[in-house]
């Protein structure tokens, strides 16, 4: 929860009940409002107790009895009798019936009286009002018994489940269940929006957290966050060998002049709202009118009217879509982005990810491909070679088994020799996994030789937990597998096929593998606070500068099904870590990776893509800040035997704390990428407006009043 809980009142208000015989239409629910005074109170009258039907049986709004001041703390008051009002009181029920806990309300204030005239209850100084998982706090409250209208007034806040509403003034219809809120403003949490709001929370009147607050702090007034936290986000981006990021932006602020609210969603008038914590925020989506409307329990569905991204209060962007779907559960966001394949795609191409399946236990996306230089290129736009698909099937079989499928369709004119694919059953037993694998023109690159193809590979592996050896601190862990493997040689005796252009050979591996390792913190600082001047200026987390030395050895054999074999023990040691804070405007931040790694071999695999040819690789990784949010970054690996580079990367990055831009190129594999990432944060106090406050203070009350919402 974003706040601590809330205590109940130190004088707990008194609660009554009507006797059952009072009751004359069952399918009649009554909210019960109980008044009575905080510790310090000033009480106009003494406290009493309001029964508030709040629809009969045919959905009507019935009309309500006069209210009845309480004589003495003992007594309750009259019993609802519709034609008569002026019944005499009758004694409390000391026990509230389970079904009734929902419905009841709890108000605290400073002063309260009742217009018996007009049934107009008025509460004003340190308003506290608790209903089901909700908590009102205003200055001043006012509810008409008639037409079931509550407005509050004052600093107003309402805080239910995860969602935090504030305004100047709130206007709410206890029957149709609409209001208005004006100069609104808060902090929702997306993935409890429907249950907080729809108020089908669980949190019962006696329960210890009712809600979320502080008593006697009141919610609405400017805090800046604590306890700020980077809690992931969404990337974007990606290509077919580089691996893709996706996530969820959950928590959220907003702004707008006026917000109109009924059961089925919502629409709101110059809205605001941003990822950022910290005001004035670095991101914002501004729209001049926006309408959610609630399509299911999962899914929310929002229009915008001229919607545009801000960035730094200073660069607007329109936005081309108006309309966007909100998906609790795990989606890929649906937007284009680039890559880079020269190998494959013919060089750049743009592709956009959506996900027709999203339930518990089936995921499956589909990301269509358009090779625009290709297409340029050879001038062709209506060729099925300058198209693709990548799919990517998840299923959860059983609480301890999951499938995961892969297909990528690079071009439609040959799909036999340009498709890949491959599929994996993992079954989990204690600890340990054991994975069925079939894989189709699996692509892999090994160093100095290159790409290499697996036609067809089809096995399984047994994968270890990490195992810790006793104190010693270092983790040990292993692999078994067994794979029957089609994949090129130049062993012309194997052949199968010597009219096989690809000089495939199809044998069985055996193949087992154990790895030790051991890491050594040589030294470590402090992270800056995670503040928007400190430690989360141009990064969603505060850097932790640190050196460490690290340590690993892989021993691994693989047996032939035509005798052969390749053993091999890899040690590797080197040092890593990062300095500075990435703070100040000026080389605040050094990233550093120097790991030399060398092979004892023995044999030699019939197969390229698993024979050891590099025996001594220096890898070195420098990621330096040059100025404010730019970071340049470079990656190689060397065979130190002949000084030839093996793979290099270059990335050109704009961090900001909540959302970063790199581009990334490797010219050896001929793979690049553009990635976009919005950070998502976790804060506690995050109630300070966007900038300063252009806030009215309302005025008028109930009397006559009628909440009209525009559906």
């Amino acid at each position: 929860m974003p706040y601590p809980p809330v205590p109940p009142p130190e004088q707990p208000p008194i609660v009554y009940n009507l006797p059952p015989e009072s009751v004359m239409e069952p399918a009649v629910r009554y909210v019960w409002l109980t008044v009575a005074p905080a510790a310090s109170a000033k009480l106009l009258g003494p406290p009493m107790t309001v029964g508030l039907p709040i629809k009969s049986a045919a959905g009507q709004a019935r009309q309500l009895p006069e209210v009845t001041r309480n004589d003495t703390a003992a007594q309750a008051p009259a019993a609802p009798d519709p034609l008569d009002r002026e019944t005499g009181p009758s004694a409390p029920q000391e026990a509230i019936a389970p079904e009734l806990q929902q419905s009841l309300i709890q108000l605290t204030a400073d002063q309260q009286e009742y217009d018996t005239r007009r049934q107009v209850f008025t509460a004003s100084g340190n308003v506290q009002m608790r209903f089901g998982n909700a908590l009102l706090q205003a200055a001043k409250l006012q509810v008409n018994l008639v037409n079931r209208i509550a407005v509050a007034q004052g600093n107003v806040s309402l805080l239910t489940g995860e969602q935090l509403l504030l305004g100047e003034r709130f206007e709410y219809n206890f029957v149709h269940g609409t209001g208005v809120i004006s100069a609104a403003r808060g902090s929702i949490f997306v993935p409890t929006t429907s249950e907080d709001l729809s108020g089908n929370g669980t949190t019962s009147l006696d329960a210890t957290t009712v809600a979320t607050g502080t008593v006697g702090e009141p919610l609405g007034a400017d805090r800046p966050p604590e306890n700020v936290i980077g809690t992931g986000g969404v990337s974007i981006g990606g290509d077919g060998n580089i691996p893709e990021a996706g996530g969820g932006i959950r928590r959220l602020r907003f702004e707008a002049e006026q917000i109109d609210f009924t059961p089925a969603g919502w629409k709101a008038t110059n809205i605001r709202f941003t990822n950022d914590p910290f005001s004035p925020p670095e991101l914002e989506v501004r729209a001049n009118r926006a309408t959610l409307t609630r399509l299911s329990a999962l899914q929310d569905e929002v229009r915008t009217s001229k919607a545009r991204l801000v960035f730094d209060q200073r660069l607007s962007v329109s936005l081309l879509r108006d309309r966007l779907l909100i998906d609790r559960r795990d989606r890929e966001p649906a937007i284009v982005s680039f890559g880079f394949d020269d190998r494959d795609r013919g060089g750049l191409f743009v592709e956009s990810r959506f996900k027709p399946i999203a339930t518990d236990k089936i995921s499956l996306s589909l990301t269509p491909q358009f090779y625009l230089q290709r297409a340029l290129k050879e001038g062709k736009f209506n060729d099925l070679s300058i198209y693709g698909l990548k799919a990517d099937l998840n299923m959860r079989l059983t609480s301890t088994t999951l499938l995961r499928s892969k297909a990528a369709f690079v071009g439609f004119d040959d799909v036999g020799d340009t498709a890949r694919a491959s599929l994996r059953v993992s079954q989990s037993i204690k600890d340990y996994t054991l994975t069925g694998e079939y894989s189709y023109r699996d692509r892999l690159f090994n160093g100095s030789l290159g790409y290499q193809t697996v036609q067809r590979s089809i096995g399984a592996v047994l994968t270890s937990p990490a195992i810790q050896l006793g104190d010693t601190g270092i983790n040990f862990n292993y692999q078994i597998g067994y794979q029957e493997v089609k994949a090129k040689t130049d062993r012309r005796s194997s052949i199968s096929d010597p009219f096989d252009p690809e000089e495939n050979v199809t044998l069985n591996r055996f193949q087992t593998s154990a790895t030790l390792n051991r890491d050594f913190i040589l030294w470590q600082g402090e992270a800056l606070p995670a503040t928007a001047e400190a430690g989360l200026r141009y990064t969603p987390t505060p850097v932790v500068p640190y050196i460490q030395l690290i340590s690993r050895i892989v021993g691994t054999t693989s047996t032939y099904s035509n005798g052969e074999n390749q053993s091999s023990l890899k040690g590797s040691i080197g040092l890593q870590g990062q300095l500075g804070h990435f703070s100040r405007p000026w080389f605040d931040y050094t990233g550093f990776s120097l790991v030399y790694s060398q092979f004892i071999r023995n044999g030699e695999s019939p197969f390229k893509f698993d024979r050891i040819a590099d025996v001594r690789v220096l890898t070195a990784q420098l990621t330096q800040q040059i100025y404010g949010p730019f970071r340049l970054g470079v990656r190689t690996k060397i065979n130190l035997d002949n000084s030839e580079g093996l793979s290099t990367d270059y990335t050109l990055e704009y961090s900001r704390r909540t959302y970063g831009m790199s581009l990334r190129y490797n010219p050896v594999l001929g793979l690049g990428a553009f990635n976009f990432r919005i950070s998502d944060f976790s804060s506690t106090g995050s109630t300070e407006s966007f900038s300063e406050s252009q806030v009215r203070s309302g005025d008028g009350d109930v009397e006559n009043r009628e909440l009209k919402i525009e559906n």
